[in-house]
């Protein structure tokens, strides 16, 4: 009986979690938990039916799930956190044992360095606008002049700022961004029209002034993306914003009524997410809850810092007979009528189906010769560069009234190199215990790459005097290290949606290949673990569609061979 072969081109979480919901598909008993399954009729498939290889050209899988040592601990070079309002994060770990390491952060305000000081991040904020503007002029995020502006929101006319071509409401209201929803299908379901879409940086501007757009809105949703939301989609991204500004005069009172009228499930607390960005895990889904439940955390790490999850993820695959190979990069696929051929540098691996989880100008450069719109647009994918400093401050203590506090988002400015500091020793108990007093500084962000090219040396001592101008306090770090992640982030820009869709329907049309990563629908964990699983998904229909065309199958056929016993 023949044993299909999944070639996986990409260790990164997304490679991962696309291995992992493979497995889960070829286990004896498939996990009643339908989010793990392949798609109905493909997901009993006996150990040993399919073989996959994970190719990886870095020496370690994980991808950005990478750790150091600072102080005498272990702490996340990369995210340290992932959205617990979705489920896929969670899921992953407890399926692979990691339930007992989850680990909810415990300082819950954080703040907007602005005009001098450090300033509250006011409650009542939805989808990173005001609700109600008694909390936001209360915590001196903006000046009294930028605050009138905003006011003006709410007797503007509904002209002002919304141009005719943004469509109907009907149009708008159908929109759910892949990005949003935590149970989404394919990226392209309720995308209508292109010209739906705006940047998100033009809705804000247009209604409340570019100070609330650059001063509030870009550190809290601009800062997820280390991204500029001039030319962020909205449509990507915060599809309800869309709504909001279509179906109500202000946006002010469309914020409000539609966070009054929402579940749990699609409400946005941006103070939260603000927590999130400082946890430097800025492609989280931007989905949450108003009002958060003490079970419930919004987040969770895990103790043994978030590489824990990508080492054993990659411990249980090659467990179950599935190949890991490091070192490895694939440098072309072809496709034969056997199949699908990948020329790595020094052998050749045969495929059945293929999936590519690599970064959009890598998966591009692969897709030239296959796929050539799609490759196109792939490699056009911008992407942001950042550096994270981890400082140990030794046995120096911060201000006693940011106790409570995971630290505070830097709106852009020339003038700073900072865009955000957390205070690792306030958010996780594990580090609170210790004699050391540990801190990380984010700086970079789309358009601004002066962190990438400073040394070290000069990258940390810029940091720490400006972490020290905003908190009032000179830091005398004892160490620091310096993490530098270049290219890391995919800019979603206008049309995003529609480009995804186009290159999804251009690689289906090959048949047997898939592809999938943060430059498609999320970057954030649990967005690139839905995003392996629905990729997984894809892979095994594409098999028994192929087996279904060959001569003397039926339908099932696939189902049944590969569930068969050995």
């Amino acid at each position: 009986m023949k044993q299909w072969t999944v070639a996986i081109v990409g260790g990164g979480i997304t490679g991962l979690a696309t291995a992992w919901a493979l497995l889960q598909a070829s286990q004896d008993h498939p996990s009643t938990d339908s989010s793990f399954s392949a798609t109905p009729g493909t997901n009993e498939i006996a150990p040993g039916k399919l073989k996959v290889i994970i190719l990886e050209a870095d020496r370690f899988v994980g991808g950005k799930l990478k750790s150091l040592q600072i102080g005498g601990q272990k702490v996340d070079a990369g995210p340290d956190s992932f959205l617990a309002t979705r489920p896929e994060g969670v899921e992953l770990c407890r399926q692979v044992g990691l339930s007992e390491d989850l680990l909810p952060p415990t300082a819950s305000k954080a703040y907007i360095w602005t005009r001098g000081a450090l300033r509250p991040i006011p409650p009542g904020l939805f989808l990173g606008l005001p609700s109600h503007l008694g909390p936001l002029a209360r915590s001196g995020i903006l000046d009294p002049i930028t605050l009138l502006r905003a006011s003006l929101d709410l007797v503007l006319p509904r002209s002002w700022g919304t141009p005719r071509s943004w469509g109907t409401s009907r149009g708008l209201a159908s929109m759910e961004s892949p990005l949003l929803v935590s149970q989404q299908t394919e990226q392209s379901s309720n995308l209508e029209k292109e010209s739906f879409d705006r940047s998100i940086g033009e809705i804000v501007s247009s209604r409340l002034g570019k100070g609330v757009a650059n001063n509030l809105v870009e550190p809290l949703v601009g800062g997820i993306h280390a991204g500029r939301i001039a030319n962020m989609s909205s449509a990507a991204i915060l599809p309800q914003l869309l709504r909001v500004a279509s179906e109500n005069r202000s946006l002010i009172l469309g914020s409000r009524s539609l966070s009054k009228g929402r579940t749990s499930r699609k409400s946005l607390d941006f103070k939260g997410i603000a927590v999130k960005i400082l946890q430097a895990d800025r492609g989280k889904r931007l989905q949450s809850t108003n009002q958060q439940s003490p079970k419930q955390p919004m987040f969770y790490g895990l103790i043994d810092t978030l590489e824990s999850l990508g080492q054993r993820l990659a411990l249980e695959l090659t467990s179950s007979g599935y190949e890991l190979r490091t070192s490895t990069p694939v440098l072309a696929i072809e496709q034969h009528q056997d199949g699908w051929w990948l020329r790595c540098p020094h052998d050749s691996i045969h495929a059945d189906a293929v999936v590519l989880t690599t970064p959009a100008w890598v998966t591009g450069d692969l897709l030239k010769q296959l796929a050539p719109n799609a490759a196109d647009i792939l490699q056009n994918i911008k992407y942001s560069s950042i550096s994270l400093v981890t400082f140990d401050l030794g046995e120096q203590r911060l201000p006693s009234r940011l106790d409570n506090s995971s630290g505070f988002l830097v709106p852009s400015s020339p003038k700073n190199l900072l865009t955000a500091c957390s205070f690792l020793s306030n958010k996780w108990k594990h580090l609170s215990s210790n004699s050391h007093t540990l801190i990380r500084a984010s700086a970079g962000r789309f358009g601004d790459d002066r962190c990438m090219q400073l040394d070290e040396g000069e990258l940390i001592n810029t940091l720490a005097k400006e972490i020290s101008e905003a908190i009032h306090l000179p830091i005398d770090p004892q160490d620091a290290v310096v993490t530098r992640w270049p290219n890391a982030f995919p800019q979603y820009e206008v049309g995003h949606l529609e480009r995804v869709r186009q290159v999804n329907e251009e690689v289906e049309q090959l048949g047997g290949l898939a592809v999938a990563g943060a430059a498609f629908g999320g970057v954030g964990i649990p967005a690139c673990i839905a995003q392996g699983r629905r990729a997984a998904d894809r892979i095994l229909n594409q098999l028994v569609a192929r087996n279904n065309q060959s001569p003397g199958s039926s339908k099932g056929q696939l189902k049944r061979l590969l569930s068969s016993e050995s």
